[in-house]
């Protein structure tokens, strides 16, 4: 999971991110490429821009409980990007009002425990407190850290994530993402594609659009450009 937050008031802004910045590194979240320090200078109110920087590549991490994680940096340099937060939350499920003083863009992995844990401690808390309450607009892209899917990956650490990434995109193309969402995280041991067909089913979805939709270019490529768009600020 990474989380940017963009605010009309600098002052509320800079705050929100020293605290994102300690929830992921208490949480010890997994990163899937480089390990990241986000240096959050050079916020601009009128253009909604902000400068992340990133550490050259990690020395791995131990992932999930069966010990299985990414195989470690690269050893690469900082980089720095200049990232637009308007255009990083376009066309992406988002709940909250989008004129909201704070937008607060998620990356993370249906398979993933860490950000399972994410979910229901943090998220959950923020949209009860900030996001019902009009003051957070709260976007999720995607970062399967699933090798099937996502080229950035050494090797196979989540391998049905990719699927459930896909059955959100699909529940969303029939206004289902939050819900699908919840039952993705909710069930996170026992993701499959034909469970997340029963659970489309449960949903009221079109169940023969929706497996339509798992195997439809426009499916795969939002999936791709999510994780290229993690990959721009140094996911």
């Amino acid at each position: 999971v990474f989380c940017l937050a963009e605010s009309t008031n600098s002052a509320m802004y800079l705050p929100l991110s020293i605290l994102l910045s300690a929830i992921i590194i208490s949480g010890g979240l997994l990163m899937a490429a480089n390990s990241v320090n986000t240096g959050l200078e050079g916020l601009s109110d009128s253009i909604g821009k902000i400068s992340i920087s990133t550490a050259g590549g990690n020395t791995g991490n131990t992932g999930d409980s069966d010990g299985t994680g990414d195989t470690g940096g690269t050893g690469t340099e900082p980089q720095t990007y200049t990232v637009d937060l308007v255009e990083l939350a376009a066309d992406s499920p988002a709940t909250g009002p989008a004129g909201a003083g704070i937008t607060f863009i998620e990356f993370s992995d249906f398979q993933c425990p860490f950000c399972e844990r994410f979910e229901t401690q943090s998220i959950s808390q923020l949209k009860q407190e900030y996001v019902a309450a009009g003051k957070v607009n709260l976007v999720y892209r995607h970062y399967p850290l699933d090798i099937t899917c996502n080229s950035g990956m050494s090797q196979q650490v989540h391998p049905e994530a990719c699927n459930a990434s896909r059955a959100s995109v699909c529940a969303d193309a029939q206004g289902k993402f939050w819900e699908m969402h919840a039952l993705l995280f909710q069930n996170q041991g026992s993701l499959s594609v034909a469970n997340e067909a029963k659970w489309a089913t449960d949903l009221g979805l079109d169940v023969a659009a929706f497996n339509s939709c798992l195997s439809a270019d426009s499916t795969e490529q939002k999936i791709q450009q999510d994780i290229q768009a993690g990959g721009t600020v140094g996911v």
